[in-house]
């Protein structure tokens, strides 16, 4: 008898990504899964059609389900229907890779739709100020699936919230080492570089920190930057519209002085692909020191990076000039940074420990094999 497979769940166009040489992280281990023989598909949202619905009401349902019910409208919308209820359910295991996914899913579950295994890979999906009525319903959306939280801090809260829960654990997000690589030659450029676009960037406080006799600051995102005292050039950079290709982005990397990632308070991981591949390039990282920082054992203030308090813009610009001044420190922190990365947060890493925790729903359940 066949065994049903894995089945990962993406939003759009990954599919076209796989058959790219780009980098492998945001499939969240499942090529290497793939590579290592494990039965596991690949799904898109987009494979499980909207219900038809009057116009408009998609956005108005959210606009009361998220805030009441934390619920995305379009994706409980989508896995609801009769024909995704079978696809979903006859496979061994889902994978939810975004928030939305993940909570619909568990509404599903936790409302008897659903009997599959579901394993979560969650990114902030419990707020940092949540009411006790968001709480309320989080609690039952998270209860009956598996929680991978990619962020330490994260799922510490969630234990908090969620104090009986059986298979709630951190699972470190890795980038891909093999694509993000120090620059072979040592040609390196004038600038330094800010990069991202989730809506934790606080390109406010950058601008204020950035003074008239810094370097360039190159900074690719598709928010808005207001004016500052310092010379910046903006690029228009979106990973999902692909505005620059990933070898693009990879040469900013490498040639950039050192990155800089400033982030509103949060607990979110924020800023962390962005991070770790900056580091996993060989580049000296100052990024803010959010609720949300995802593993402070080995992203450390003065031995793996620069630390600021987030929205402090006198401290970020000292830490800009301690870098820019200190060419030594600079050389340090970057080289313990790849070191760390390739430890710690590597690609590899990240799908040993996806592949534990499969067989640990594997083992509870019966549902398939062990990868």
């Amino acid at each position: 008898m066949t065994r049903p497979p894995i089945l990962f769940l993406f939003k759009s166009a990954r599919k076209q990504r796989l058959n790219e040489s780009g980098p492998r992280e945001f499939f969240f281990g499942f090529t290497e899964m793939a590579s290592r023989g494990i039965d596991a598909s690949l799904a898109e949202e987009d494979e499980f059609p909207l219900p038809e619905m009057p116009a408009g009401l998609e956005k108005a349902a959210t606009f009361i389900l998220d805030p009441l019910g934390a619920l995305n409208a379009a994706a409980l919308a989508r896995f609801s229907t009769p024909a995704a209820v079978e696809r979903l359910n006859s496979a061994a295991a889902l994978v939810a890779t975004t928030n939305a996914q993940g909570l619909a899913l568990g509404a599903l579950k936790s409302l008897g739709r659903l009997s599959v295994p579901i394993l979560f890979l969650s990114m902030g999906a419990w707020p940092l100020h949540a009411s006790p009525w968001r709480g309320m319903f989080l609690k039952r959306w998270l209860s009956p699936i598996s929680l991978a939280p990619i962020g330490y801090p994260e799922a510490v809260e969630m234990r908090r919230h969620l104090p009986g829960h059986g298979d709630l654990d951190y699972l470190p997000f890795g980038v891909d080492t093999r694509f993000w690589t120090p620059n072979p030659s040592a040609e390196q450029g004038k600038y330094v570089l800010a990069i991202g676009n989730d809506r934790h960037r606080d390109w406010a406080c950058l601008a204020a920190a950035w003074q008239s006799d810094m370097p360039t600051l190159k900074l690719v995102t598709r928010r808005p930057v207001p004016d500052s005292l310092g010379p910046v050039e903006v690029i228009r950079g979106d990973w999902n519209e692909r505005a620059l290709s990933d070898p693009q982005i990879c040469d900013l990397y490498r040639k950039a002085r050192f990155v800089v990632l400033p982030l509103e308070q949060t607990l979110q991981p924020a800023g962390q692909s962005a991070c770790l591949q900056a580091m996993a390039c060989g580049k000296a990282v100052i990024i803010s020191s959010i609720r949300g920082l995802w593993d402070r054992e080995v992203v450390s203030d003065g031995e793996t990076c620069l630390l600021v308090e987030p929205g402090n813009s006198e401290q970020l610009q000292d830490a800009i000039y301690r870098l820019l001044n200190d060419p030594e420190l600079t050389r340090d922190l970057a080289a313990r940074a790849r070191a760390i990365v390739c430890d710690r947060f590597s690609l590899a890493r990240m799908s040993d420990a996806l592949v534990a925790r499969l067989n640990k729903i594997a083992a509870k359940t019966g549902r398939h094999d062990e990868p």
